[in-house]
């Protein structure tokens, strides 16, 4: 039953029964009361291992704040319970630092640096270099964005000064038509009222001269 109950192939552990008070029976307490022990030692190791599966489980699916807490007299299962939780730990730590990096990038502040004492190696120190490089990526193109931005909005207020511009010489040009317009006419009118005059003058010079006529023939 002992090497049954050791290979899980019973749920219990009964002892030996105790049939004289001899040595073999001195002898039969004895292993029982080993026994007893034997199976609480077992007991709280299945109890570890158990809280390691599914404390590994829970990693696996993403949860990093679990640990083991269960203790053994086992050496070597303590041992392993430690490691995977120093393992659970440190990931973990390195995970946090990059999830930092990756929300202040998402705030924008893309200056931000992941510390360089964090021991990021491996995978982790990978992905925190393309993290940096993203980072620096998307700033690079805000940037020129910004300055297209600002280059477009120059050519803009370049633009409609330019309509401003022409706008206001067109204006002027038609004032100067106006103006132009008004002269001719006034040219025109200066010009007839001359020719007015001059055929005045014409006449008013050969009606004289008629009288001049006149006047001699009668003296």
């Amino acid at each position: 039953h002992f090497f049954e109950y050791i290979n899980k192939q019973r749920d219990t552990l009964e002892e030996f029964t105790v049939i004289s008070n001899d040595e073999i029976g001195d002898m039969t307490k004895v292993v029982n009361t080993n026994i007893k022990q034997t199976a609480k030692y077992i007991e709280q190791d299945r109890a570890v291992l158990d809280e390691i599966d599914d404390v590994v489980q829970k990693v696996i699916n993403g949860f990093f704040q679990y640990t083991v807490e269960k203790t053994t007299i086992n050496s070597q299962i303590e041992e392993l319970k430690n490691k995977i939780n120093i393992m659970i730990s440190s990931t973990n730590t390195k995970l946090e630092v990059i999830n930092t990096s990756l929300h202040e990038y998402g705030s924008s502040h893309f200056e931000y640096r992941i510390p360089t004492d964090k021991s990021l190696n491996g995978v982790f120190g990978t992905l925190a270099a393309s993290s940096t490089l993203l980072a620096d990526n998307v700033s690079e193109m805000l940037a020129m964005m910004k300055l297209s931005g600002d280059n477009l909005n120059d050519d803009t207020k370049m633009l409609a000064q330019s309509s401003s511009n022409l706008s206001t010489s067109s204006n002027n040009q038609a004032a100067s038509l106006e103006e132009t317009s008004a002269a001719l006419e006034e040219i025109t009118s200066s010009m007839q009222l001359s020719r007015q005059n001059a055929m005045a003058m014409a006449q008013y010079s050969k009606t004289l001269t008629h009288e001049v006529k006149n006047g001699q023939e009668l003296a």
